[in-house]
């Protein structure tokens, strides 16, 4: 996607989740295949310009906080090269929520690639603190500061805002959520990424653009089908699916294909009345909030629970 403000043009990459494994259902003769595809679809990425003064990661370079270093070297290796071939064009790589350490004293690979990519002139990492360039600003995320504390830090006029934010509240008092009344202060125009699936909305007065993740990673983020799929076992005579990931959805008494090959293959088994025989819901459930009432039944202290809830953040990751 490439956006022009104030005949600056930027071209936008959303969340590239370098390092993300795909195994699930995956048949053992295609293992790897949809990683190259993410690693050919980023390096197509970077290198497509088109003139752009500005190309910019919207977060989430990596994966989580530790990837292998053979892909903090593939991500080094292809910023650089992007920038030498392209030296009008500032590359710009915000931090999102899974490049940091949610421990202080932790490096992360993220840091680690800001690092190597420091000496060159034209790529810009956005780790700790905003970044303003030609009346653009460049919003990290942070582990210890809210996204609101971030914006208002800045006092100044802007183009537009770029960072990686929350478009939801979730009802829990989120950290992360777009700060659109802070940032109406200051712009009328923010982009983020964080958000997998695009969009587009006006709150407080802002027009909020959301660039969706470089590549659909589930299911429910692929609203076109362009990689994930649904059909029943009729749905899927005479379709090429090679390089599709695939969910069957079956009946009673049906099985998976086992001659079938895709990117990935799993079930969805239903009843008779074509209602899912099993439903799990996630919108009521709000982990951290049993998690910290316990701890105060328990009488835990404060600080203790919150380390032990850094604690765990990191383990997902």
């Amino acid at each position: 996607m490439i956006i022009e403000i104030d005949n600056t043009k930027v071209k936008l990459l959303g969340d590239p989740h370098l390092g993300k494994s795909f195994k699930t259902g995956v048949p053992l003769h295609r293992l790897g295949e949809r990683e190259r595809m993410v690693r050919e679809q980023f390096q197509e990425k970077l290198n497509k310009v088109k003139n752009a003064n500005y190309h910019v990661c919207m977060g989430d370079l990596f994966d989580k906080r530790i990837v292998a270093p053979e892909i903090v070297l593939f991500a080094y290796q292809c910023y650089v090269l992007a920038a030498s071939k392209n030296p009008d064009t500032s590359y710009i790589a915000l931090r999102g929520n899974h490049d940091a350490s949610l421990v202080r004293e932790q490096a992360s690979s993220f840091d680690l690639f800001e690092a190597l990519t420091a000496p060159v002139r034209n790529i810009k990492v956005v780790k700790d603190t905003p970044l303003i360039m030609d009346d653009l600003g460049f919003f990290p995320w942070h582990p210890f500061m809210t996204a609101r504390e971030m914006v208002e830090s800045v006092d100044q006029p802007l183009k537009a805002a770029f960072g990686h934010w929350d478009k939801d509240d979730f009802g829990q008092n989120n950290p992360n959520l777009i700060p659109t009344d802070a940032l109406a202060k200051i712009t009328e125009l923010a982009i983020s990424g964080h958000v997998h699936t695009p969009e587009e909305f006006k709150r407080d007065g802002v027009k909020v653009v959301m660039t969706g993740s470089m590549q659909p990673y589930s299911f429910k983020e692929d609203r076109d089908g362009t990689l994930y799929v649904k059909y029943t076992l009729d749905e899927i005579k005479d379709r090429d699916l090679f390089n599709k990931c695939v969910c069957i959805r079956l009946r009673p008494g049906e099985e998976l294909p086992t001659d079938l090959d895709c990117l990935q293959l799993i079930a969805q088994r239903f009843a008779e009345d074509e209602k899912p025989s099993i439903e799990v819901g996630f919108g009521e459930f709000d982990m951290r909030k049993m998690f910290e009432d316990t701890c105060s039944e328990e009488g835990v202290k404060d600080e203790i629970m919150k380390e032990v809830w850094l604690k765990f953040e990191e383990m997902k990751r």
